[in-house]
């Protein structure tokens, strides 16, 4: 290439380093302005990359919290909306029980049948009414946080399966074969208590449409909320809104066994049983029952798997035999 820097009285050698030496600077300088328009290019997408990404992190958090709102509110919509069907006394059916239940376990008061259980027939008349029932030892209706959890553990058993439908005998045979049935569990115990639910459903329901709950569901997070959502959907929420309406409370004491008492397998041992029904709509005691158990009357072939179901099917023949024919 021509250049001014050269002519024809310099030596070959001379202009060629010459030109060489333009050649290199041009070259440089246009390599520096690739580079820097490389680098503004760079610069700029990362701009608009790390722009991107917040502006799809401020919709995500937003569409997340209108997912967690719209979570929120259909929790509490559930809520009100079964709270609505209850009135002011069901909603106070757990309280009321449960004031019942400690007042059994601090005093004993004596047998007692009131006139409305006269007969067998009277006594089926009653036990057909819808009715919640609880049983456990005495000492865990000692406190109201004692009841809530014994009401939990506390199933439909022989007493009641025995109570509501009695064996033909108080004798092994008929008796072993009812306490069979309600180990069982099942549609076919469910068929003879239909009428019974636990009062363990009532409290898993009170829980649920409490105050306190709801007040769990206003201030969760999306993880609690999902938590909350699993408890309100294993709630057996019409089970318990037929306990709430209820009139009446069967329940079954176990007193402390003497400790010289031999024990089975299944832990029963001879002891005394304290046995009520409440009309709770009328707050009137119908029955008030204490009977001794005793598994030394079984069968050692019995005793060891059904024990305890043969003292409380036994107890519950007992108990309608002391009503009256």
């Amino acid at each position: 290439m021509a250049s001014f820097l050269v002519n024809p009285k310099m030596s070959p050698a001379l202009a060629e380093r010459v030109l060489a030496s333009v050649r290199g600077r041009r070259s440089k300088a246009g390599d520096a302005s690739s580079a820097a328009h490389v680098r503004a290019l760079v610069r700029f997408a990362v701009v608009a990359l790390i722009a991107a990404a917040g502006a799809w992190l401020v919709v995500s958090q937003r569409q997340e919290s209108a997912r967690v709102e719209r979570e929120r509110t259909s929790l509490l919509d559930i809520v009100h909306g079964h709270n609505a069907l209850l009135s002011a006394e069901e909603r106070g059916a757990v309280a009321r029980d449960d004031a019942w239940l400690l007042g059994f376990a601090a005093k004993y008061d004596g047998d007692l049948v009131a006139p409305e259980l006269g007969s067998q027939a009277a006594l089926a008349a009653v036990l057909s009414r819808p009715a919640v029932y609880v049983h456990g030892p005495i000492d865990a209706f000692r406190s109201q946080s004692a009841v809530e959890q014994v009401a939990v553990d506390s199933v439909k058993d022989a007493f009641l399966l025995c109570l509501v439908d009695p064996p033909s005998a108080r004798a092994e045979k008929p008796i072993l074969a009812k306490v069979r049935l309600a180990y069982d569990g099942g549609p076919a115990s469910e068929q003879r208590t239909p009428d019974v639910l636990r009062l363990g459903d009532a409290q898993d329901v009170f829980r649920v449409l409490s105050p306190a709950w709801e007040a769990r569901v206003r201030g969760a997070d999306a993880s609690h909320l999902s938590k909350l959502r699993a408890e309100l959907d294993r709630t057996p929420i019409e089970k318990g809104k037929l306990a709430f309406k209820a009139g009446l409370l069967i329940v079954a004491m176990d007193e402390p066994a003497p400790v010289t008492s031999p024990a089975e397998l299944d832990g029963e041992r001879a002891h005394e049983v304290r046995v009520a029904i409440v009309d709770v709509t009328a707050s009137k005691v119908l029955l008030r029952m204490r009977r001794h158990v005793d598994p030394g009357d079984w069968s050692p072939k019995a005793r060891p798997d059904y024990a305890r179901g043969l003292d409380e099917c036994a107890l519950a023949v007992d108990v309608r035999e002391g009503i009256g024919k």
